[in-house]
């Protein structure tokens, strides 16, 4: 897996409650989805490495964790205004799963487009 793939461990109040995958996009940052970084407190591990992170940007999708101190670990080059997603395009995606953290590992040819129902009132359409 490349190095740049890390575990985050989330908390709340000092007990643990998440696990995820977080990707090193910068010196001292971490993105991940914000469901991994859910608690008050976030650690980066990446083999013995153990990094304490907080959130300083988040949306509905995503969390940007950043350490105090550098993270020895190269970022991923992975963002580009070049990249454009068509049916010929072929992907893979790593990560780590389950609360034992087992890395894992999805790949797939194309895309989907799916077509979110709308929403009216509180029917579905």
């Amino acid at each position: 897996m490349e190095s740049y793939i890390v575990r985050i461990k989330s908390f709340y109040q000092g007990k643990y409650i998440r696990c995820g995958t977080g990707i090193v996009i910068g010196s001292r940052d971490v993105l991940t989805a914000t469901h991994v970084a859910c608690g008050d407190q976030h650690l980066l591990i990446a083999g013995k490495l153990e990094m304490p992170m907080r959130a300083t940007q988040q949306n509905n999708s995503a969390v940007i964790l950043q350490s105090e101190e550098l993270i020895p670990i190269e970022p991923a080059q992975i963002f580009s205004c070049d990249e454009i997603l068509n049916s010929n395009v072929n992907w893979r995606i790593l990560g780590y799963i389950t609360a034992e953290q087992s890395p894992h590992m999805m790949a797939g040819h194309g895309f989907i487009l799916r077509a979110y129902p709308k929403i009216k009132g509180n029917e579905v359409q």
